[in-house]
């Protein structure tokens, strides 16, 4: 089993995409500095709770300033 499959499952068992770890970074923090695009698609479509697309970190970045930073060809553009 993949990531992306990982994803999924705990996402259709009602897992919160928003949940942070000790550094503020939730799974779509993660999801982009790891350039997985295919988990990002997981996180957006399969969740059954509301994604918080503005959420900060603990730095106040927000998933898509980290995906400018590291992966330019992602943007802004995919978040909205």
């Amino acid at each position: 089993m993949g990531q992306t499959e990982v994803v999924a499952c705990l996402l259709e068992a009602g897992a919160s995409p928003n949940c942070a770890d000790r550094k503020g970074l939730n799974s779509l923090h993660l999801a982009v500095v790891s350039n997985y695009t295919e988990c990002l698609r997981a996180l957006l479509m399969l969740a059954r709770h509301p994604v918080d697309l503005d959420a900060m970190n603990y730095e106040g970045i927000r998933h898509y300033q980290k995906t400018s930073n590291t992966n330019p060809g992602l943007g802004r553009g995919m978040w909205f």
